[in-house]
């Protein structure tokens, strides 16, 4: 990025001007952006728990769960809460609480809350997840987005070529994986590299902003968490973007992870071409791994997939 003077490997200099982006600080220590501030997710509870006891309880004295708490103020409340958990969309099982409130509830509903919401791991040891979110109840932390991971993978032919090939064809995949992961990157930047800024949300978008490009690192990893060959590279991209007009906004988020679906095409169409010349893999057919999917990555038609899966996994350390 020209405003920060960083290209090519990244160096100490480098990585710390990341680091201070990914915090909200800008080169030359100003703030890129306000703090947003937001409860601690380490002192909310998950309402699970709570609802689940509750309803027990209630079960048990043949009352509505409502009906366990005089207050107007708790039971409204504890229906709240109720309502959220249920919420449709598959975000209600996540929905928190408050641990104050909740430990008030609970001992109305005559419960200890200090076992209502313990729990109890695989090996037998007990957590009192009450008591560790009291520590953090009330406090705010900010919890503005300090960046994207991108993730760029190889083809998974390619792939296997890399971890299973001998060390000739292992650096000639590796070659033309990091030729055409250069080209990739850019039309990402070219795609996704504004900035946007204003309120974006309730009929309103925000406006684009031309910048000086992203700052960012990327790393090449060679397995799956699986310990599979899966060549691929984690590109760890600051959230602010230097605007031409001197302010620094925020990245286009959404354009850029709907961009990066289409960078793994990209990269496919100059990888597994050179790929095949490089390892001698030139006589065989290259396919689509999916042929109703124009976007599906290319396979070697010689690398079956039932060859790939009796091949034994193997990581490879940079050459």
């Amino acid at each position: 990025m020209r405003s920060a003077g960083l290209s090519g490997p990244i160096d100490a200099v480098g990585a710390e001007v990341l680091r201070g982006l990914l915090a909200g600080r800008a080169p030359d220590g100003s703030h890129t952006a306000a703090r947003v501030l937001r409860a601690d997710p380490r002192g909310r509870l998950r309402a699970g728990p709570l609802l689940h006891a509750v309803r027990t309880v209630a079960a048990e004295r043949g009352v509505l769960p409502g009906q366990l708490f005089a207050e107007p103020a708790d039971r409204a409340l504890f229906e709240y809460w109720a309502r959220q958990a249920e919420r449709p969309g598959g975000t209600g099982p996540l929905a928190t609480v408050d641990p104050v409130r909740a430990g008030q509830l609970a001992a109305v509903a005559g419960l200890d809350p200090h076992d209502v919401f313990r729990t109890v791991d695989q090996d037998g040891t007990a957590t009192d997840r009450y008591a560790d979110a009291l520590k953090h109840a009330g406090r705010k932390v900010d919890t503005r987005r300090p960046g994207i991971d991108l993730t760029v993978s190889a083809p998974k032919s390619v792939s296997v070529l890399f971890g299973l090939g001998d060390r000739d064809v292992v650096d000639a995949v590796k070659a033309a994986y990091e030729a055409a992961i250069g080209p990739a990157l850019a039309y990402l930047e070219q795609a996704a590299g504004h900035g946007l800024r204003g309120h974006r949300g309730d009929g309103q978008r925000a406006s684009r902003i031309r910048t000086d490009g992203w700052i960012a690192a990327a790393f090449q990893h060679h397995t799956s968490r699986a310990e599979d060959p899966q060549l691929h590279t984690h590109l760890a991209l600051a959230n602010p973007v230097h605007g031409a007009d001197g302010k620094w906004s925020a990245l286009d988020s959404r354009r850029c992870t709907g961009t990066s679906r289409a960078a793994p095409t990209s990269t496919t169409r100059r990888c597994a071409p050179s790929s095949r010349e490089r390892s001698g893999c030139s006589g065989r057919r290259w396919t689509r791994a999916s042929p109703r999917s124009p976007a599906s990555p290319s396979r070697c038609a010689g690398c079956s997939p039932s060859a790939v899966g009796r091949s034994t996994p193997t990581s490879r350390s940079p050459a």
